[in-house]
């Protein structure tokens, strides 16, 4: 077989043939590049109409939540503190006493200590060392806690001890009450 070398003419077209092919395969791609474009520009709209509507949400959940909180906050004033005065007013022992001291402190941090890192401690502490965690919150000593709730101020320290560990404090030098009020 012999080759023949293409005049002109022939390169010409076949240059020409293959300009036009490329040319519709850009035309193409370019057309699949405009609906691809509009389909981004519809998810862009849809994105930031759920955006939108999330932060409606967050919004109103919030609204939600501070009145809810207001709304306890208003009933234990209104209904359990005034029993609780009225218990103190009547002749209670001294252990009467702590124990209402007690309740009137946790009523207090219930009604006000909905907060998450609250809630994330109480996975980590049992309900005696948030309890003891948050007297000392409150700038009460071991001394205090311990008539507070009947038990040795050793038991106090044991307590306090538990709760460095369990929060991570061992071996670290941080005040185990200013740790406490930074992050309950």
């Amino acid at each position: 077989m012999e080759f023949v070398e293409a005049g002109p003419v022939e390169t010409f077209q076949n240059e020409s043939a293959h300009i036009s092919f490329l040319e519709d395969a850009v035309r193409e791609k370019q057309r699949e590049l405009d609906l691809e474009r509009k389909k981004l520009q519809k998810c862009q709209l849809k994105l930031e109409k759920v955006r939108e509507a999330t932060n409606i949400f967050m919004r109103t959940t919030q609204e939600c939540q501070a009145g809810f909180l207001e709304r306890i906050s208003g009933n234990v004033n209104r209904t359990l503190y005034p029993l609780i005065a009225h218990l103190r007013s009547t002749g209670l022992t001294e252990a009467q006493r702590h124990l209402v001291n007690v309740l009137e402190f946790n009523i207090k941090h219930l009604a006000s200590g909905l907060d998450v890192s609250l809630v994330r401690t109480q996975k980590l502490l049992s309900a005696r060392e948030l309890e003891i965690c948050l007297m000392i919150r409150e700038g009460h000593s071991c001394r205090e806690i311990a008539a507070s709730l009947g038990i040795s101020p050793e038991t106090i320290m044991a307590h306090r001890k538990n709760i460095r560990k369990k929060l991570g404090l061992t071996n670290r030098k941080q005040n185990l009450e200013s740790f406490i009020r930074e992050s309950l």
